[in-house]
């Protein structure tokens, strides 16, 4: 963050649990904001269909930035499906 020039960022967090607004707490003077999207109660949750599922499943979402930008709007739904950059 500091190499980048910033002094506060805002933390948005995408199925991280208590982690974002934890991290929020922690350190409040450097982020001021967090936000949750895409949370579920876990375990319990049903995707719309297994495609998705599957989708959610790939560690492939996050070591593939191109395959990423293709699913989100699938896996994410909401604003992601409109304005999916």
């Amino acid at each position: 963050m500091a190499e980048l020039g910033h002094s506060e960022i805002d933390v948005a967090g995408v199925s991280w649990g208590g982690a974002s607004p934890a991290i929020s707490a922690s350190i409040s003077e450097i982020v001021p904001a967090a936000v949750l999207a895409a949370t579920s109660p876990g375990a319990i949750m049903v995707p719309a269909a297994p495609s998705v599922l599957w989708k959610m499943a790939t560690p492939r979402r996050y070591t593939d930035k191109d395959y990423m930008n293709k699913v989100a709007s699938e896996i994410y739904g909401g604003e992601f499906r409109k304005i999916p950059h």
